[in-house]
């Protein structure tokens, strides 16, 4: 993102081997079948700074980078969390469903 013409660069955790990122969009191919996966989260880290960064305009204060960056990785915390959470209930329903 740029503000004030000072690019900044802000970290999506989405890694892609060079080539595979187009327009700002991962490439599917043979390779990975997670395309779509990873272009959902970049789509949400987009629209997530997008809305801070326009909270801030309509506010008509600074955009402070760090504070954005700082939410983005609660965000992230979070989701890994529930991802975390998920993958228990799914091996707790496993392990019921064998006694049943």
């Amino acid at each position: 993102m740029t503000v004030n013409r000072k690019p900044y660069y802000i970290n999506t955790g989405v890694r892609v081997k060079k080539g595979r990122l187009v327009a700002n969009a991962v490439r599917d191919d043979e390779e990975s079948m997670n395309a779509d996966i990873l272009n959902e989260r970049l789509t949400t880290i987009v629209t997530l700074v997008e809305k801070e960064v326009n909270k801030c305009l309509e506010e008509q204060r600074p955009i402070d980078v760090a504070d954005i960056r700082r939410k983005l990785e609660q965000r992230k915390h979070y989701t890994e969390m529930l991802s975390a959470l998920k993958q228990e209930q799914k091996a707790i329903q496993k392990i019921l469903e064998e006694f049943v």
